[in-house]
């Protein structure tokens, strides 16, 4: 999925999820962020997430995942299986 001029997705519209699985693709590169939207990602699967600063929830499985910008995480839902590694250098 491309959505390179998505830059919000703005609530109360419930969860927005972007998932890549399996060697599956999102882009969402203007995409900063949200309290509404959920991140879901597996091995191989690519999103682009270094911008994100906010966000509902991460899921992550089988793979190394870092989000620099991350400052917010509405539900304080992280999720990392299968081995997965999850760095949140900037959530306090």
């Amino acid at each position: 999925m491309d959505l390179p001029e998505l830059a919000s997705c703005p609530g109360p519209v419930g969860t927005v999820e972007f998932a890549a699985l399996a060697g599956g693709s999102t882009q969402i590169p203007k995409l900063n962020g949200g309290l509404n939207i959920h991140i879901r990602l597996s091995a191989d699967g690519s999103i682009p997430v270094a911008q994100l600063e906010s966000l509902q929830a991460l899921t992550v499985q089988g793979m190394r995942v870092e989000l620099p910008s991350l400052a917010e995480l509405g539900s304080g839902e992280v999720s990392a299986s299968l081995g997965a590694t999850i760095d949140l250098p900037s959530l306090a």
